[in-house]
């Protein structure tokens, strides 16, 4: 049967502080010391303190494991090693990112609020993005799904979303048809992304209507998609809210717009 190290050696017995001339403690002690040190094997006291091995090789892990930067992808197959942010894995052909959690989804909300019949800004989703989300270099992208019951002719609906309490886009979307438009599917997409700081953001954000009538838009004949970006500078260090607000021009029955959901997900 091959030879093998020991799982652990413990540099503490034999005790005694004083050399025996019979037992030797004090040069055991040391000869453990430098086997420790020279091949890395654990003492009792560091086993007992990390976790534990049960015969069949399975190791549980008792505390947080910390993985040392090593600010670089692995380089070989099977390989995982930390760079910067990412826990990266080399597959055999090149560097993965493992995906987490936090990565997927972050935060949304599927109710379906109304606003009708008011010529005031109402909150239609109010929600909560926690702290550190975006760091310095991440990014989140932002979902938000309206749907618009009726418009009334002459009237347009104002879409404002803000971010720790200020509003920083708000597209406008006008009826100057003869006639009540109804039905119509409006999705709006925000990407943003810290600045090397966690009070600066870029955000780029893009708003479709789902209606083909050149008079129903955005302002302009025949724009039915609205684009803006710009910068923002929010102290995301800790929760801030994501507002999406709707405000009517016109106070009127035929004026009617429901959500159809938020997803707020991180992709860096």
């Amino acid at each position: 049967m091959p030879a093998s190290f020991p799982f652990v050696i413990d540099e503490s017995v034999p005790d005694g502080n004083t050399e025996s001339a019979r037992l030797l403690d004090d040069r055991i002690r040391e000869v453990k010391a430098w086997y420790n040190a020279m091949f890395g094997i654990p003492q009792v006291a560091m086993q007992a303190a990390i976790g534990s091995t049960n015969a069949d090789g399975t190791f549980t892990l008792s505390k947080g494991l910390v993985l040392f930067n090593v600010a670089a992808d692995p380089t070989f197959a099977g390989q995982l090693q930390r760079n910067g942010a990412r826990l990266k894995y080399n597959d055999g052909s090149t560097a993965q990112n493992l995906a987490f959690q936090s990565d997927i989804f972050l935060t949304g909300d599927n109710s379906e609020p109304n606003v009708n019949s008011i010529a005031t800004e109402t909150a239609m989703y109010t929600i909560g993005i926690p702290g550190g989300s975006l760091g310095t270099a991440g990014f989140l992208h932002i979902y938000v799904e309206h749907f618009i019951l009726s418009i009334l002719s002459g009237s347009s609906l104002q879409l404002r979303f803000a971010l720790g309490g200020g509003v920083f886009y708000g597209p406008s979307i006008f009826n100057s048809t003869v006639g009540t438009v109804t039905n119509v599917g409006v999705n709006t997409h925000i990407r943003l992304n810290a600045r090397s700081s966690v009070s600066l953001q870029n955000f780029a954000a893009t708003t479709i209507i789902g209606q083909d009538n050149v008079l129903f838009n955005f302002g302009n004949s025949g724009q039915l998609t609205y684009h803006r970006a710009g910068q923002t500078n929010i102290n995301m260090s800790g929760a801030v809210n994501f507002q999406s607000n709707a405000l009517w021009s016109l106070s009127s029955a035929s004026n009617s717009v429901s959500g159809m959901g938020v997803d707020i997900v991180k992709t860096r």
